[in-house]
């Protein structure tokens, strides 16, 4: 997992997101008659409360994290 900010983001900032993949381990996306090679790529981002900081882990009346979810195809491309 990659965190990329931290805090109260201001609105209408514009957050990007840079990951190096390593080159052994992946390969460029692929498309068959039989077959096809697709990758996506997952963006969570969990909102804490300060309700939970005060509250002990093991209390089950402590709010859990809010989280939104985004899954997106990642297309990757072989360049010289």
């Amino acid at each position: 997992m990659t965190q990329i900010a931290d805090g109260d983001i201001c609105r209408s900032m514009t957050l990007p997101i840079y990951i190096i993949l390593p080159r052994l381990l992946v390969c460029p996306t692929m498309s068959a008659a039989s077959f096809s090679v697709e990758f996506q790529v997952s963006v969570i981002i969990s909102f804490q409360s300060e309700l939970s900081k005060t509250n002990s882990k093991s209390d089950l009346r402590t709010p859990k994290p809010w989280l939104a979810m985004e899954t997106l195809p990642l297309r990757l491309l072989r360049t010289k």
